[in-house]
């Protein structure tokens, strides 16, 4: 294998790290902005706050589906590379195949729904049924 095409291959794994991380650091970030959301809405006793919350985190779910989608699509570039001629060297492309169309291929992982709607639903929950 040329070490070229090793450099190209470390360069989009080196991406698909980038997109790992902060989809992670993204969903941490959604997750304490709707509890404060939630927080200030019930301390001042406004439960249209709790929709501005639920906005917040179908938002947020969105986004982290685009990341897990452009992250599986540089995992699907990153076999491409790996599975190329050996003896052509890469002319380093980082353009992901349009293998998967936007978030559509995120919104059904198991890392993305289940956490999103599950914290929708306890705010839709408690909008319909506030605490006393």
């Amino acid at each position: 294998m040329h070490e070229t095409r090793v450099n190209h291959l470390n360069m989009i794994q080196g991406t698909i790290n980038r997109l790992a991380s902060q989809a992670s650091s993204m969903k941490g970030f959604a997750f304490t902005a709707v509890g404060l959301i939630t927080a200030i809405a019930s301390q001042a006793k406004a439960p249209n706050l709790y929709l501005l919350a639920m906005a917040v985190a179908v938002l947020f779910m969105l986004l982290d589906a685009t990341y897990l989608t452009l992250e599986k699509r540089y995992r699907d570039l990153f076999n491409e590379v790996r599975k190329g001629e050996i003896e052509t060297p890469p002319d380093f492309n980082m353009t992901p195949p349009k293998t998967h169309t936007w978030f559509w291929y995120g919104l059904q992982s198991w890392s993305v729904w289940p956490a999103y709607i599950s914290v929708i639903l306890v705010l839709v929950i408690i909008w319909r049924y506030p605490f006393p």
